[in-house]
């Protein structure tokens, strides 16, 4: 999780979502990765303005 300003940042399983911390009840923007197939996105962090994300892709090391 990450915060900037009155935004919350939360990584839920394949997707980002947003909260408005200004208005709880509001649903959460949700960020959808294109052909994100079975990745996992594990983490955010900011660093001034930018929001940066780590993504795992399980699927790619099978044994």
């Amino acid at each position: 999780m990450a915060v900037k300003d009155h935004y919350l940042f939360v990584c839920d399983l394949a997707d980002l979502k947003i909260y408005d911390l200004h208005d709880r009840l509001a649903a959460p923007q949700i960020v959808h990765f294109p052909e994100n197939g079975d990745k996992i996105v594990n983490c955010c962090a900011l660093d001034g303005n930018t929001l940066y994300i780590t993504m795992t892709d399980p699927g790619r090391y099978r044994l």
